[in-house]
């Protein structure tokens, strides 16, 4: 599978996106919890959340995106063992970054017609299986 090399020269276009996107389905890998086409659906109308609901969908989407699938699952299961325990759990947002992300989401949203949540899934997935590479020298 061929990487985007993404340095200070990258621009991630709507054509961009789109490879992505079938790139990611076409290797299998298009789903996690729940396949590309059930967050889609999800995306145009909403389930109602309770708090708790909403909580656990927000955690599983963070580890997710930052751990491998075996690791993301039993950190999750963790999380919410300590959550259900009585704990609570915080996660700060550096605003410069939010900011650059907002800025990033709104041109992809316009440029493909694509809500911005399942943009952020199909990043992240593309990040997560390294067809997205970050860094120094790439």
């Amino acid at each position: 599978m061929c990487e985007f090399n993404v340095n200070e020269h990258f621009r991630l276009t709507a054509k961009t996106f789109f490879t992505i996107e079938k790139r990611i389905i076409d290797s299998g890998l298009g789903e996690d919890k729940d396949s590309f086409e059930t967050i889609k659906k999800r995306l145009i109308e909403p389930p109602v959340l309770n708090a708790k609901e909403f909580a656990e969908e927000c955690i599983y989407v963070i580890l997710a995106g930052g751990f491998r699938q075996k690791i993301a699952k039993r950190k999750f299961g963790e999380i919410m063992s300590f959550i259900n325990s009585g704990g609570e759990v915080w996660f700060p947002l550096n605003e410069e970054v939010k900011n650059l992300c907002d800025k990033m989401f709104a041109q992809i949203e316009e440029a493909t017609g694509l809500n911005k949540g399942y943009i952020d899934v199909v990043l992240w997935k593309a990040c997560q299986i390294g067809l997205l590479k970050f860094g120094v020298n790439v």
